[in-house]
């Protein structure tokens, strides 16, 4: 039985490795422009890509068996929004299935600035797995400095309605985002208004961005779900891949006991495992892990048209997006305003660590420049 898995194992990866490079090829074959080199010169090339290859293999190897975490103290401190269900009637645009036709409620928080009027207006999107309330420490920071925040939990996810987990479509999602925008702008029609988003969170922040440039006076990244870390979990993504289509509810991870790859703290951990009721911790569905993987694959292809305002925050140490993609992203994206802050320390959960206290000082005067 071990031999046959790992057989199936071994087909799985062979069969994604072709087929995601031959969808790369396709991709790149839109943004690039073919050049003919030397026999020479294309050897020289294909050496030194394998050196640098194997050199970032070993050291993304590294980095995820890191398993070692510190004791610090929980930067939430049980903050929650004060506000919730600000608008009453948000329901999403997702389906469950081809003949669901239920409306599913998206569950809305508010954190208003301590000094009325605001200055501007944040968007706040969690992270997968995540809810809002595990962000309403950096929406007070931001409340306390005359930004109003708005947010909500994505369908499936904290308080919100739908199947525990379960993401099939993020085109869906991404509409849900721009509905919630739109409610968003009616309450505030001449408020400056900013995006701050965490992971997947980051991802639907940038294709907000990239669709609606001219919404938008900023957006604030921290570890954004733009690229697919390519050594974490490899056969979990690659199984999930393969059946989403078929069976995209069904879980291909086991149930999450009470350890994180995403924080360092143990304390976080803890707090996460032991008192988050709604931090989801069951296994992931097969058509969440296809549509989030499939989405920054497409996403990666898109940087040099992200022309927004932009602060990005990303970590060395992170297991779950690949930590290069700040350097490509602040490369090839033509916005004039680009800014990346990057810490080798830091893991997937910036909002969670105990430097964000000092990152959202930095967030802060940010905005402020740009009100």
């Amino acid at each position: 039985m071990d031999y046959l898995m790992k057989f199936i194992q071994k087909s799985l990866l062979k069969a994604e490795f072709l087929w995601t490079k031959s969808t790369q090829i396709q991709k790149q074959s839109k943004h690039l422009k073919h050049f003919h080199k030397k026999p020479s010169e294309q050897l020289f090339f294909q050496l030194k890509y394998r050196q640098l290859h194997q050199e970032q293999v070993e050291q993304y190897q590294k980095i995820i068996r890191t398993k070692q975490k510190i004791e610090a103290e929980n930067p939430l401190r049980n903050k929650m929004y004060p506000e919730e269900n600000f608008i009453d009637a948000f329901y999403s645009s997702q389906k469950e299935g081809f003949f669901d036709n239920n409306k599913y409620k998206l569950h809305t928080y508010r954190f208003k600035a301590f000094e009325q009027p605001p200055k501007a207006i944040c968007v706040i999107f969690h992270g997968m797995n995540w809810h809002s309330n595990l962000l309403a420490h950096i929406a007070e920071d931001l409340a306390k400095n005359q930004i109003e925040v708005c947010a909500y939990d994505f369908k499936g996810y904290g308080k919100s309605q739908g199947l525990r987990g379960y993401m099939p479509d993020i085109k869906r999602h991404i509409e849900d985002a721009h509905q919630f925008i739109a409610e968003v702008q009616k309450i505030y029609p001449d408020k400056p208004l900013f995006l701050c988003g965490f992971s997947l969170g980051g991802l639907t922040a940038f294709h907000l961005g990239l669709e609606n440039r001219e919404k938008f006076k900023g957006i604030v990244f921290f570890a954004p779900a733009l690229k697919d870390h390519p050594y974490y979990q490899r056969y979990p993504k690659i199984f999930g891949r393969f059946i989403g289509r078929l069976f995209p509810k069904m879980k291909v991870t086991p149930t999450n006991k009470g350890r994180s790859s995403a924080q360092r703290n143990k304390v976080v951990d803890d707090y996460l495992f032991k008192v988050d009721e709604l931090y989801y911790k069951e296994g992931l569905r097969a058509g969440t892990i296809r549509s989030i993987i499939e989405s920054m694959m497409d996403t990666e292809f898109l940087y040099h048209d992200f022309d927004v305002p932009f602060l990005l925050f990303q970590g060395g140490h992170d297991k779950l997006v690949d930590p290069s993609l700040a350097s490509q992203l602040i490369e090839q994206s033509p916005s004039q305003d680009k800014q990346i802050i990057y810490d080798h320390n830091l893991w997937h959960g910036i909002p969670l660590e105990p430097e964000i206290d000092e990152y959202m000082k930095i967030v802060v005067d940010w905005i402020h420049k740009r009100v």
